[in-house]
């Protein structure tokens, strides 16, 4: 019997392309992996299986579970790393936002108090501040996704069961981005809409 089987991850679920593999009759194979259903732990099974024959030489039994588990070490340390580096980017980003943030509301305090002198309301001084800031972190995602787009690449070889221009992921991306931002920027909008005035405008 002859034919072509559907592609199967033989050799890890992070490789991008497993070579072709050609089934042999079972006489012919003086070695073999065989999965085999069972009720109880690997272990127990092939001490079974030696109690039955025990000139079979078994290697190396484990569940589907560990050979899984075995397959995804290396991609899930390279994901955590970059999570962590990720988090970390972020929260340096929105701590630099908050900061540029603060100082330009200091620097402005004279024009925000003219603002609300004027009639403003502190909730359009609020929605200023932060429609200003997330300006800004739209040119800067839009920045990041053309980067990826040009790393797709590299990107490609890294993820698997995903693909490098996977649209729900650049998306969650832009979201964390915004509502970190938004969160950065809180505290300065509300500094700038609590401004007295007053006070302000006696200051030169």
């Amino acid at each position: 019997m002859a034919g072509i089987a559907r592609n199967v991850k033989q050799f890890g679920l992070d490789a991008a392309d497993n070579p072709p593999v050609l089934f042999l009759p079972f006489l012919n194979q003086p070695v073999m992996t065989l999965a085999v259903r069972g009720a109880v732990d690997a272990p127990v099974l092939a001490a079974a299986v030696r109690a039955v024959d025990a000139g079979l030489t078994i290697q190396s039994p484990r569940t589907m579970r560990q050979a899984i588990d075995e397959s995804l070490a290396h991609p899930r340390l390279r994901t955590r790393l970059l999570s962590a580096f990720a988090l970390l980017a972020l929260a340096l980003a929105a701590v630099g936002i908050f900061g540029v943030t603060a100082y330009s509301v200091g620097r402005r305090t004279r024009e925000i108090g003219i603002r609300l002198a004027l009639g403003a309301d502190p909730g359009d001084v609020r929605r200023m501040v932060l429609r200003q800031a997330l300006r800004q972190t739209a040119w800067g995602i839009a920045a990041g996704a053309a980067g990826a787009l040009a790393l797709k690449g590299l990107l490609v070889h890294w993820l698997f069961g995903i693909t490098a221009t996977d649209w729900a992921a650049f998306a969650m991306a832009a979201l964390v981005s915004l509502a970190a931002v938004a969160a950065a920027v809180y505290v300065p909008a509300r500094r700038a809409a609590a401004v007295d005035p007053v006070r302000s405008l006696r200051v030169e």
